[in-house]
């Protein structure tokens, strides 16, 4: 009885076992395509690799794969689960494929940069959900501006994908996007306009709560 008792103890005091597995992608053509497919390839040696393979398929064939080709793409090279003493488990806040947004062209004449913060909630098949934004452009800080990089913002989001996990949460991140802008004759009619300051922008996740 002792005994017993003393394995259940150890047992359930160990540290949970991560491990990374490889994600691998088809159909890209190009440095920033959109994958058309995905799986994801686990250790063969991992704890319960079968369990664990298992749970890599199935979350892989929940993302929905429905991209646009108006952004950028960049795929995670590697993911990670966990096993918590029971089973396996994906944490939270992975985003498996990032949809960077374009610095659009109307902002070129006015902003060197515009940072945007925004929260969303992951769903099922990795798609966001109740997306939250808030910029601020450098240069001339214009409603229209701000707008303009929000829409810019939210297409990125919108085409971005989580590893599904079953659990809801809350997920906050933040964009910045530089250009650079050569002139060949006069000045640079951004040069010298003051940065935004960052800190301003809110905390999205803890206003929501």
């Amino acid at each position: 009885m002792i005994l017993t008792l003393l394995a259940a103890i150890s047992v359930q005091s160990a540290e949970p076992v991560e491990v990374e597995c490889e994600v691998i992608v088809g159909g890209v053509r190009s440095d920033g395509d959109r994958p058309h497919y995905f799986q994801i390839d686990c250790p063969n040696n991992a704890h319960e690799a079968y369990q664990l393979q298992t749970l890599a398929n199935t979350t892989a064939e929940n993302v929905d794969l429905g991209l646009s080709g108006r952004v950028r793409y960049e795929t995670l090279p590697t993911v990670r689960f966990v096993h918590d003493g029971e089973s396996w488990k994906a944490p939270a806040g992975q985003i498996v494929i990032m949809a960077w947004p374009l610095f659009p062209t109307e902002l070129a004449r006015y902003a060197k940069l515009f940072y945007c913060t925004y929260s969303v909630w992951p769903q099922s098949d990795g798609r966001a959900a109740n997306e939250d934004v808030a910029c601020i452009v450098g240069g001339d800080q214009r409603p229209s501006h701000v707008r303009l990089a929000e829409r810019t913002t939210n297409l990125a989001i919108a085409n971005s994908r989580w590893l599904p996990v079953d659990f809801d949460y809350c997920f906050q991140d933040d964009f910045t996007i530089e250009i650079e802008i050569r002139v060949r004759r006069g000045t640079n009619p951004i040069d010298g306009r003051e940065l935004p300051d960052l800190n301003t922008l809110p905390q999205l996740c803890e206003t929501r709560q």
